[in-house]
């Protein structure tokens, strides 16, 4: 009787290809998954940025709520 041939399972691809179609939440890297990013972060030039303001902006890169898909 021959065996038959198994198939990878999903967690072995996990990191690479989500199999399952579905998008998987990740905290920020950006704000940290705060949703708040260092005033003038968008506008740094060479890795420096000041700005006038010590308040905190919204994050772009998950628009403030702390987790981006992917």
């Amino acid at each position: 009787m021959k065996k038959k041939k198994e198939t990878p399972k999903a967690e072995t691809f996990k990191s690479v290809i989500n199999i399952s179609g579905h998008l998987t939440p990740f905290i920020c890297p950006v704000c940290n998954g705060n949703g708040l990013a260092a005033n003038g972060f968008y506008n740094q030039i060479s890795g420096e940025w000041s700005s006038i303001s010590a308040t905190p902006e919204q994050c772009r890169t998950c628009q403030g709520t702390g987790i981006v898909w992917g």
